[in-house]
């Protein structure tokens, strides 16, 4: 019988929780519900690895309960039996900081992984043939993308397989609004102006910014925009160095005038941004990959760019919160999850023919639990408790899975040319979404 990989789970942006022990009695500084002290998270201005407010220490505690059923789904479905249980590890970790950080932990913890697998009598013989599988949710998949770039060579013997959720390849517009304003679903369901100005020093957040076609336009007249490049400095708002430089006023030490210090960090944000969308761009995975993109939620899609006395200006309204894909418009890509939009979500390294959309209305009668937590928490932070999408992975790395599954091809395109990863899923159309 060949052995089942064991599986590593990736959280999506601020889905850890996050400890600072320096107290002699240990501070939760960010939890899913309770707690969320932006101020004691915010970065330092002269080392963007270390908390603005010293002395600190923090760290990352455990991953968010949204993520416990999924675990215990994989655990169930891909064990062998009750007594010889595939392992299934959550990866928390600091979200705050450069993805590619956090990457080299996850090689290093991926070699961990391997090791105890190895140490359980059922695993003896796996050999050189063990692998593990790796599951990410939204930049928990970027994350995945920057660790298979590290690994390089090497990942085919350490990787076997690899399901995204969710994942904002191309970035996504609530990124610039939580940076802009604060208010933006990137953290969640209950956003708070005051999150800007951590937002504003937290590496992870911009590289998420949008990179897609037409994320950001500006007006040329005559009807006509242009395309704006939110990965330029050149292109930020003034408000946001203006935050950036009362920062160095409040926490830097080094002696430099405080807006050139601040726009060298702006820099140093967005460069870090750039380069790692190209890095994404240029990946070629040689692995085995199931992208599942949720669609059919009103999704903020574009933004306009005006000028002010010269400088850039985000018009940031509700409006822009649009959906476009129904029955009678299946073809429309004006679409995405509630938080990322379907271009953004859509893996640049991967044929439009290939990716898996799950919509709400896929959800029936059983399933009436996840349709209530779509409507509480929001689509794109639910799609890994929703119980399709765990299906849907669990048969991506255990394909004897008869669990129900299905999925949609990409909008717009060919949908007798979509070639899922998994062979024989069925294919429904998008006329469950009202007209």
């Amino acid at each position: 019988m060949p052995f089942q990989n064991p599986v590593i789970v990736i959280p999506g942006i601020t889905a850890t929780e996050l400890i600072d022990d320096y107290p002699m009695t240990s501070d939760t500084v960010w939890s899913m519900v309770l707690n969320k002290e932006y101020e004691r998270v915010a970065l330092h201005p002269d080392d963007l690895t270390f908390e603005a407010i010293e002395p600190a220490h923090v760290f990352p505690g455990r991953a968010f309960s949204i993520y416990d059923d999924l675990i215990r789904m994989l655990r169930h479905e891909l064990s062998q039996a009750a007594d010889k249980p595939t392992p299934v590890f959550a990866f928390p970790y600091d979200w705050r900081v450069d993805v590619q950080a956090t990457a080299a932990r996850l090689v290093a913890f991926i070699e961990e992984v391997l090791k105890r697998t190895a140490l359980l009598r059922y695993y003896a013989d796996a050999g050189d043939g063990l692998r593990v599988d790796l599951v990410g949710h939204s930049m928990g998949g970027l994350i995945i993308s920057e660790c298979l770039l590290q690994l390089g060579g090497k990942a085919a013997g350490k990787v076997g397989k690899v399901a995204t959720i969710g994942t904002p390849f191309l970035g996504s517009l609530e990124a610039i609004v939580k940076v802009a304003t604060g208010m933006s679903l990137l953290t969640g369901s209950t956003p708070h102006e005051r999150e800007r100005e951590a937002a504003r020093v937290t590496p992870a957040v911009y590289q998420l910014f949008p990179s897609y076609a037409n994320a950001a336009v500006e007006a040329t007249g005559g009807g006509a925009t242009v395309d704006v490049d939110l990965l330029n400095p050149e292109n930020m708002q003034a408000s946001i160095l203006a935050s950036l430089a009362e920062f160095v006023r409040l926490y830097s030490v080094k002696p430099k005038d405080r807006r050139t210090r601040a726009q060298e960090i702006l820099e140093e944000l967005i460069a870090g941004a750039r380069a790692h969308r190209e890095r994404v761009r240029k990946l070629k995975p040689k692995v085995d990959w199931l992208a599942v993109v949720g669609v059919g939620q009103k999704t903020r899609v574009q933004m306009t760019v005006t000028r002010l006395r010269g400088k850039p200006r985000f018009e940031i309204s509700d409006s822009q919160f649009v959906n476009d894909l129904t029955r009678d418009t299946p073809a429309s890509r004006r679409t995405g999850d509630g938080t990322v939009p379907l271009e953004g979500a859509l893996p640049p390294f991967m044929s439009d023919t290939q990716p898996i959309c799950v919509i709400e209305q896929d959800l029936g009668f059983l399933e009436l639990r996840d349709r209530m937590l779509v409507q509480f928490g929001g689509f794109h932070g639910l799609l890994p408790a929703v119980n399709l999408v765990q299906r849907l992975v669990v048969r991506h790395f255990f394909p004897k899975y008869r669990g129900p599954v299905w999925g949609r091809p990409v909008p717009g395109t060919d949908p007798t040319q979509w070639a899922p990863p998994i062979p024989g899923l069925e294919r429904r159309d998008y006329s469950a979404l009202p007209g």
